[in-house]
């Protein structure tokens, strides 16, 4: 039985989803497999536009570096049991300002998630729970080492990060509501002589999903990144940064392996903020199962 047909099935005879592995943190993970899936491929175009700083009283000032982002993204993903996937992702970003612009490959991640409970027919109270974690490996050019008065040559934040959490999705109900927790800590490391050892960030994500007749997906979410202070060698301190964005995402099923996804977001700029910058994301995917 195709994964078509179970969408069929739980649809028209139960007015019930099949269990989607992830919808709860859709704004954090760019590729998730179902419990059908063996092996899935992610292609994606992102631009985003509007950037601006905002300092520490939350205010917003113009922007001295990057005007327009171009992010090419390409992530696999592989079942490691019917419970459980891991996934590697690497992007191709180009930043623009005015007529300069400059490319360079961003930071590889490797991720991957384990069922610690499955949606289940017989009781629709029963959420789905996920735990996560995820590994990312600095590689790219990061602000502390930039070379370029724009920062065009930036490509990453210059730690690797360790990410571990929870994602809970109730997926039998009309209206799917989601919610992850994540815990990133990057990892000390020296740039230019001086050592950069950074605090824990904490990462939330609430969502709301609601699937149409033809396999149509809408996903609304937010997302919180409390990011905390970073302690250089010589006795500085880098300040804590908070950032509040949202997502809305449509979600179509093209044929029984291919999806295609939109999303649009805005970063930093619902709530409060600050030590951060915002911008506006719109993010074309193709995503096929094997």
């Amino acid at each position: 039985m195709t994964l078509r047909l179970l969408f069929l099935f739980f649809v028209a005879c139960s007015h019930k989803a099949f269990a989607c592995a992830s919808c709860g943190s859709s704004g954090d993970d760019p590729l998730v497999l179902y419990p059908n899936d063996s092996f899935k491929l992610l292609l994606q175009e992102s631009n985003g536009q509007g950037y601006s700083n905002i300092d520490s009283h939350g205010d917003y000032r113009s922007s001295g570096g990057t005007q327009c982002k171009w992010t090419t993204t390409a992530s696999f993903g592989a079942a490691i049991s019917r419970k459980a996937f891991a996934t590697i992702t690497k992007s191709y970003i180009e930043n623009r300002r005015g007529n300069l612009h400059k490319q360079g490959l961003g930071d590889a991640s490797f991720g991957g998630r384990y069922s610690l409970a499955m949606l289940s027919i017989e009781d629709e109270w029963s959420p789905q729970i996920q735990a996560l974690f995820g590994y990312k490996h600095s590689t790219s050019q990061s602000t502390k080492s930039s070379k370029d008065p724009y920062l065009l040559d930036v490509f990453g934040n210059g730690f690797s990060e360790i990410k571990t959490g929870i994602d809970v999705w109730w997926g039998q109900w009309t209206v799917k509501p989601g919610m992850a927790l994540s815990l990133v800590q990057p990892l000390a490391r020296s740039i230019n002589g001086l050592r950069y050892s950074p605090n824990l960030i904490l990462r939330t994500t609430a969502s709301l999903s609601y699937l149409q007749p033809l396999f149509v997906k809408w996903v609304i979410g937010t997302t919180t990144e409390n990011k905390g202070k970073v302690k250089v060698e010589d006795g500085t301190e880098q300040p804590n940064a908070l950032t509040n964005s949202f997502f809305l995402t449509v979600e179509s099923m093209v044929t029984e392996t291919d999806l295609a996804r939109l999303s649009y977001s805005e970063t930093g700029t619902i709530g409060r903020n600050y030590n951060t910058y915002s911008s506006r994301n719109l993010t074309l995917a193709y995503i096929h199962s094997f």
